[in-house]
């Protein structure tokens, strides 16, 4: 679900909805990568109001279930209040699992702490 919003980078943004999970912000995109090395996954977040202690855990999971990190965001990560803040998570792809399969499936996960 997206909404406008004028302060992100591409006018909108992805709204959390009833049907996600308590604490859920976002669940997606997914991606297919096809060569290793080294990625980075960037997540732009804002918070309105300023935080305390831990405010949210960034992953990249491979398939379904395999978390490869994860990255928690602090207060001092979301600062100042109402400006959003890039937040990169480097990552690296490796085939040597399965070399006769070169395609991997990823998403990125954004949730909230306590």
């Amino acid at each position: 679900w997206y909404v406008e919003d004028a302060a992100s980078t591409r006018g909108r943004v992805r709204q959390t909805t009833a049907a996600d999970a308590p604490g859920l912000l976002s669940f997606g995109p997914f991606c297919r990568i096809c060569r290793p090395g080294n990625y980075v996954a960037r997540f732009a977040l804002r918070t309105d109001e300023p935080t305390r202690g831990m405010a949210a855990t960034l992953s990249v999971v491979q398939g379904n279930y395999d978390v490869q990190v994860r990255r928690p965001v602090r207060e001092d990560d979301l600062v100042p209040a109402g400006t959003y803040q890039a937040i990169d998570v480097p990552f690296a792809v490796d085939f040597s699992d399965s070399p006769a399969n070169r395609m991997k499936r990823y998403h990125f996960l954004k949730v909230l702490s306590g």
